[in-house]
């Protein structure tokens, strides 16, 4: 029996991160490397972040011959499979969200997310509800689909030697930090998407998904830190609704519009964006008043007469006063006061709605004052 795809990708991602792992102890590092890995890291990951997914994926944008051609060229030396493979299955993942469906399913953990789906023989039901045709009908799509493994093999490993033995007359240097080292860190910041961004951050724009935002993770990823706002704005070019968070994807593909290489940038309107984040808002909101007590609601609260008020407060059973008809039982709030215990001792047994406005009180003694409330004044 042959060894598994699933177990081929295992295998060759460790013999990568081991080869990845003892180059900085056996080669020095240098300025000439640095542009090496800095160089081939760039055009693989812009590859990834502006073609694979905000063109291919999402369609944010009609790209020219010659960014089709780069990033299907660039796009095979991240090693993260083909365009086709690679788009079909993040189509699916924002199908069905964290879902046995989803590829890199958050609700699975961490390590799953990250990497642990990589290495497993998955059968998605709902795969064949994925729309590809837009792949199939792409001639540089299918090509590089079909030669992806030859393209991936020369783009990741023998372009990069050749970079460094033209310009630096370093050949293993651009080998194994070119290669090597720019594949393992270009692995992990572009799985850092599937894992960090569905773990950590804030939600401002759709709850329907475990994706968020984290401001800090855009500047490993190449501006994809905003997640919560790309789940609930696929094809918008940005990731991102503010003009000045981090995103390098997107100032890269407004700058291919300013030269024609790319256009019909799908931007969505500012409105939508606000009422998204204005429900998910209320819902939240809703959430965190419905954690926290308001006090006996007005429909549980017993009714007091005026008289039975002063009655209680003669008999020192209980310091109330009213305020708004609210009869408020004051006598645990004596030592929070503001204003002091004396001041609101003396109108104890009294209508104190007067004094109460004509003072200094802002939202939250509003807010103390209801849930003092031990009753409703009818008289």
């Amino acid at each position: 029996m042959g060894v598994s795809l699933a177990s081929q990708r295992m295998y060759g991602m460790l013999f990568v991160h081991g080869i990845a792992f003892m180059v900085p102890f056996y080669m020095t590092f240098s300025r000439e490397r640095l542009a090496i890995i800095v160089g081939c890291y760039a055009a693989a990951m812009l590859s990834i972040t502006v073609g694979y997914h905000r063109m291919h994926s999402h369609h944010s944008f009609k790209p020219s011959l010659i960014v089709r051609l780069l990033v299907a060229l660039f796009g095979a030396s991240a090693f993260q499979g083909s365009i086709k493979w690679w788009v079909v299955r993040h189509r699916l993942h924002h199908r069905f969200p964290d879902s046995d469906n989803d590829p890199y399913n958050a609700r699975r953990g961490l390590w799953y997310s990250h990497m642990g789906w990589i290495f497993q023989t998955a059968h998605y039901s709902k795969l064949k509800e994925i729309d590809d045709s837009d792949l199939t009908a792409d001639k540089i799509v299918v090509f590089q689909n079909k030669y992806f493994n030859l393209l991936a093999i020369f783009m990741c490993f023998i372009f990069p030697a050749m970079i460094g033995a033209v310009f630096f007359n370093d050949a293993l240097g651009g080998l194994m930090y070119g290669g090597f080292v720019k594949a393992v860190c270009l692995w992990h910041a572009t799985f850092a998407v599937n894992s960090l961004s569905h773990w950590n951050g804030d939600q401002p724009y759709t709850l329907d998904s475990t994706a968020r935002d984290n401001w800090w993770l855009s500047f490993l990823t190449n501006g994809e830190g905003n997640h919560n706002f790309h789940h609930a704005f696929p094809r918008d070019y940005r990731c991102g609704s503010y003009w000045a968070q981090y995103d390098p994807t997107k100032w890269t593909i407004y700058l291919l519009s300013l030269v024609n290489l790319a256009t019909d940038l799908y931007r969505i309107d500012d409105e939508s964006i606000e009422k998204d984040a204005i429900v998910v808002g209320e819902i939240v909101l809703k959430k965190r008043r419905q954690s926290v007590s308001w006090g006996i609601p007005d429909a549980d609260l017993p009714k007091f007469t005026m008289h039975q008020v002063r009655e209680q407060c003669s008999r020192k059973a209980m310091s109330l006063l009213v305020i708004d008809g609210y009869v408020i039982d004051v006598g645990g709030f004596y030592e929070d006061h503001p204003g002091g215990r004396d001041l609101l001792a003396e109108l104890v047994g009294q209508d104190a709605t007067t004094a109460f406005y004509d003072r200094a009180h802002n939202e939250g003694a509003h807010v103390t004052m209801r849930t003092l409330a031990v009753g409703k004044l009818i008289d």
